[in-house]
């Protein structure tokens, strides 16, 4: 209840700060170019409409969620893009309503900019006294010593500077250590190499020792999320539904999904166009394929897509994931892979039903069988349609672990909400614009595995990561 109570006076907080910072743009930028009064807005509903629609995108870029250890680049953009998108409805709607908007163009100009500048300002200051209040967490990470262990390592090193310092690994077959090192600990990682004992062990000691525990998800601990708490006589259970999504909810999708698609369509016909001519002429082959995928409840259907790699890529090899700087990728094939641009045709497979906006991306039967064999659980993925960009897909990269995005996956089907799809069709724009995020299938990072070896060789006592 007081985490809840603290994220809502910090919500609270940050709105009417925003507020403030929008009609201080406004009122700045009115006494600079008019002599005074609000500049772009000339009466309280045109002002309201202001902050309300800054105020709602800012929401949908996840700007009112705790930012605490994520990267500052990625608040800054978020930031950037809600007030870009914010103010360009804005000026359709002053097209629409001439006595919205007081001055001219310069003047809404001004104000974009000042605001800018202000509320990425006021968050980078938020974001900063947090890192300073809130970071340089010492991490102790408990694992099995396998290939998933050292993932997690990479994972912890390579996230945002600042939040983390990484002090020791430990082993499961040294855990007899693990007390030693509490004192000297704020936060505890437990690998998913753990058994469900091992870690139920180390969560019932660190919440003794009021020490943070980082864990990730099992399947079923993830079907809890969102569960109900009930009651049966005098013994409390937990309520947990069925995946997937309720009739209403399926049209509501399939609704959105005809609307959105058929505007995305019409918005972006010209760059169809042009890919249709250029695609051929830099590579032989035809601009468009189609390549059978399985979709919801593993049924086959061919998903459409610019080619972006040589014709017949698959001939000689076949299936085969991308990977980091693929030679079988073309020159411009890259370039529409890292915005996106290649996956426009499956707005038709989204029209004709077979794939939603936002879902799970869909894969082929030949990978989908290699990962049912190594994830028991794959499938659960396709209790809904596939979509043309997802929750892994805003918060992962191409080069993201298949069981990882899979925890996204089923994430997104158990916390489905309209809002949750505005939310990432909104925040797929700036993925878009982090080109680093649409890299193929990166190879495992080797060399931390070596040198944690190697700790192990020199030492007899718990591994130090400050050498890593």
């Amino acid at each position: 209840m007081d985490h809840d109570h603290t994220g809502r006076l910090r919500n609270i907080t940050l709105v009417l700060s925003d507020m403030l910072l929008i009609s201080l743009s406004t009122f700045i930028s009115g006494w600079v170019y008019l002599g005074g009064g609000f500049g772009t807005v000339e009466n309280p509903i045109a002002w309201f409409m202001t902050c309300s629609l800054s105020i709602t995108f800012l929401y949908l870029y996840n700007l009112y969620a705790d930012w605490k250890r994520k990267s500052i680049k990625r608040l800054l953009l978020s930031v950037s893009i809600a007030v870009i998108i914010s103010y360009t409805v804005l000026l359709f709607l002053s097209m629409i309503y001439q006595s919205l908007l007081n001055g001219n163009g310069i003047t809404l100009m001004t104000t974009l900019v000042i605001q800018l500048l202000l509320l990425n300002c006021s968050r980078s200051l938020y974001w900063y006294i947090g890192r300073r209040t809130r970071g340089k967490k010492r991490v102790l990470v408990l694992g099995a010593n396998d290939k998933a262990d050292y993932e997690t390592i990479f994972k912890l090193l390579n996230h945002s500077k600042g939040w983390f310092e990484l002090n020791h690994y430990i082993p499961s077959y040294e855990k007899e250590s693990f007390p030693y090192y509490l004192s000297q600990t704020d936060v505890i990682v437990l690998c998913p190499s753990l058994s469900r004992d091992e870690k139920s062990e180390i969560i019932c000691t660190c919440s003794r020792r009021g020490i943070e525990i980082m864990i990730v998800p099992e399947l079923e601990e993830l079907f809890i999320h969102q569960s109900s708490l009930q009651q049966i006589d005098d013994m409390p259970v937990l309520s947990i539904n069925p995946l997937g999504l309720t009739s209403s909810q399926r049209l509501a999708k399939r609704v959105f999904d005809i609307m959105v698609a058929s505007v995305l369509l019409i918005i972006s016909s010209p760059i169809i166009l042009v890919l249709f001519f250029f695609i051929p002429i830099t590579s032989k082959g035809s601009a468009l394929f189609k390549q059978e995928r399985l979709g919801e409840g593993e049924k086959h259907y061919f998903l459409y897509k610019f080619r972006s790699m040589v014709n017949d890529a698959e001939k000689q090899t076949g299936p085969v994931l991308a990977s980091d700087a693929d030679p079988r990728v073309t020159n411009i094939g890259r370039f529409i892979r890292s915005t996106r641009l290649d996956e426009l045709p499956q707005l038709i497979n989204v029209l004709k039903g077979e794939m939603s906006l936002i879902g799970p991306r869909p894969e082929r039967e030949y990978f989908i069988n290699q990962f049912k064999n190594e994830i028991p659980n794959y499938s659960y993925r396709m209790a809904i349609k596939p979509g043309l960009t997802g929750l892994a897909q805003i918060l992962s990269n191409y080069s993201t672990t298949v069981d990882n995005k899979l925890r996204f996956d089923l994430l997104y089907i158990r916390n489905y909400s309209f809002l949750l799809d505005m939310k990432i069709l909104f925040q797929t724009v700036s993925v878009v614009l982090q080109r680093e995020q649409a890299g193929g299938v990166k190879k495992f990072e080797k060399e931390i595995k070596e040198q944690v070896i190697a700790s192990e060789g020199e030492q007899t006592n718990p591994k130090s990561l400050t050498q890593i």
